[in-house]
């Protein structure tokens, strides 16, 4: 329980904030290399908002969706030369 007082003691609103965010790409489009970056960008985004208390209550998922498993406006997306 320390660590949850730690966590909302420190934040800059005073307010409860557990930041999610949730990525979907479609697979294969990123590298582990880049995935990696997306989640220090994305945590270094919520520090900036909310302070570093919610570092570590952030989560970042990165789902990879199947091609052709997506669509906007009635069409579905896939990706030349996958699968």
């Amino acid at each position: 329980m320390a660590a949850r007082s730690d966590f909302i003691s420190n934040n800059q609103q005073g307010i409860d904030v557990m930041p999610f965010a949730n990525f979907k790409v479609p697979e294969r489009a990123l590298s582990a290399e880049q995935k990696e970056d997306l989640v220090h960008k994305t945590t270094a985004l919520f520090v900036e908002m909310f302070g570093e208390g919610v570092r570590p209550y952030t989560m970042v998922l990165i789902e990879e969706v199947a091609d052709g498993g997506y669509g906007r406006a009635d069409v579905v997306f896939t990706i030349p030369g996958a699968g």
